[in-house]
């Protein structure tokens, strides 16, 4: 079964590269401990989040 119209769009489009995108560094405090990430800012909003961690296992 093709895949719908819009999927296909969006596979096709090419991948951005990290120099072109809107990438901001961004740290807070959460009790204490300074978290510190990037936030990339949608192009078009309304647009999903995504949240992404690592080491969160306590490992």
């Amino acid at each position: 079964m093709p895949a719908p119209v819009r999927l296909r769009q969006l596979l096709l489009q090419p991948t951005p590269r990290e120099d072109d995108m809107n990438r901001r560094e961004i740290e807070f405090d959460a009790e204490g401990v300074t978290l510190r990430g990037w936030f990339y800012q949608a192009e078009r909003t309304p647009a999903p989040t995504i949240v992404m961690t690592h080491g969160s296992r306590g490992g």
